[in-house]
């Protein structure tokens, strides 16, 4: 007699701080989530939205596949004594909507993502329970509370030593760390040297891709020129993202990017402040979009010529800005200009060949990069082909969670 082996359904709680609910606009922890279920796992994400947008619930894709969302209300809008009491109350009622949840079933396996104290507690809560006969992993996107304090978001002393030994505490629960590249592997030994001998791999960021070509709409944003080049940032507009460098170098260097046009595709805090000095200098080469629908920001790409990295100088995390997989989808060469302390540019330079990198801060080399490209169009398809092929063969959410299993 022939006996079969079927391969036993493990279960997963997914912590995450972004996602779709209706699966409509996905981020990459729905990719992951929707790659794990697709091979016979039963899911269930626990969604803590700080932006508070979502309503408070319980949504079944089907019958392994369970969201839990609560939402994190009234802080936004407020400030002081009040948002921190809106916060508190948030926090102790995350706990509360999510614990019992996580009590009235076992899980072999447990993903999380940066920041990790945000969930603090609930990923050893769940390896007490299991004996810890369960895999714990942790996908390190950024380093808290570092970056925060580098990019001049947090000045507290006392609560930057508080976030950090929550941050480390948290890592002490995981059985591995997935980290974005080498340079991040070595910053978190340097940064957790208790921790150094944790296990640790390399995976890169992910999209999960479809057989369809991207559904391309015209832009409502951009009138094309077909006697203009166009270069393209997309992502926050905050602290850290380089901003206040790309419009010095719109301003300062018309006459060396002649009729070069900037976009930049995104929303944050620093929204009003670029907009004023838009106004304020007549920066007609300049164009501040905002969020759009990712049908819309697919079509700016594809029209056009480069896409953009920049990155806060005087930082010492190493970097790989999630705005790459886009550029790469759609066969864009990039322009990087990022903090020296990271091996983006060396990856996507020399590793990959889909760009041309600097140091932040060095305009000259950011200018002369972005000419390079620009008057080389063969160069511009060989550096978009390659970057397609690696984003297939390496970047795949199908070959990340291969990665993340073994």
């Amino acid at each position: 007699m022939w006996s079969i082996k079927v391969k036993k359904m493990s279960r997963y709680a997914i912590f995450v701080k972004n996602y779709s609910i209706d699966n409509s606009q996905p981020w990459l922890t729905d990719d992951l989530a929707t790659e794990l279920h697709e091979r016979g796992n039963d899911i269930s994400v626990f969604f803590f939205d700080l932006k508070g947008t979502s309503k408070k619930g319980h949504y079944k894709r089907d019958e392994n596949f369970n969201i839990y969302v609560y939402p994190l209300k009234k802080v936004s809008n407020s400030k002081g004594i009040s948002k921190k009491v809106y916060l508190l109350i948030g926090f102790l009622g995350m706990y509360a909507y999510f614990i019992p949840k996580l009590l009235k079933q076992r899980f072999d396996a447990v993903i999380s993502f940066s920041m990790f104290s945000i969930f603090f507690g609930l990923n050893k809560i769940l390896r007490l329970r299991a004996r810890n006969n369960i895999k714990s992993t942790a996908i390190l996107w950024d380093f808290y509370p570092v970056h925060m304090i580098e990019v001049g978001k947090i000045n507290n002393p006392f609560l930057a030593k508080l976030l950090y030994k929550l941050e480390n505490y948290e890592f002490k629960h995981f059985d591995e760390i997935c980290c974005m590249t080498n340079k991040s592997v070595e910053f978190f030994d340097k940064y957790h040297p208790n921790l150094s001998n944790k296990p640790k791999k390399v995976i890169y960021l992910w999209r999960k891709f479809s057989k369809r070509k991207p559904n391309l709409i015209d832009s409502k944003h951009i009138r094309f020129n077909t006697k203009k080049s166009y270069v393209t940032f997309g992502g926050q507009l905050s602290k850290g993202r380089g901003l206040e460098f790309l419009i010095d170098v719109a301003l300062k260097h018309q006459k060396d990017l002649p009729n070069v046009e900037f976009i930049v595709i995104g929303e944050g805090e620093l929204r009003p402040l670029l907009e004023e000095t838009i106004k304020k200098e007549k920066l007609s080469n300049f164009h501040l979009v905002g969020r759009v629908q990712r049908e819309e920001y697919l079509t700016i790409l594809s029209k056009s010529q480069i896409g953009l990295v920049i990155t806060q100088g005087d930082v010492s995390i190493p970097s790989f800005p999630s705005k790459t997989i886009d550029y790469m989808l759609m066969k864009l060469p990039i322009i990087a200009c990022v903090e020296s302390t990271t091996d983006y540019g060396d990856i996507i330079e020399n590793q990959i060949g889909c760009g041309l990198s600097s140091n932040t801060d060095d305009k000259i080399a950011f200018v002369n990069n972005i000419n390079i490209l620009l008057k080389n169009k063969d160069l511009r398809k060989e550096m978009g082909n390659k970057g397609f092929s690696f984003l297939h063969e390496n970047m795949s959410v199908s070959h990340v969670v291969d990665t993340i299993l073994k």
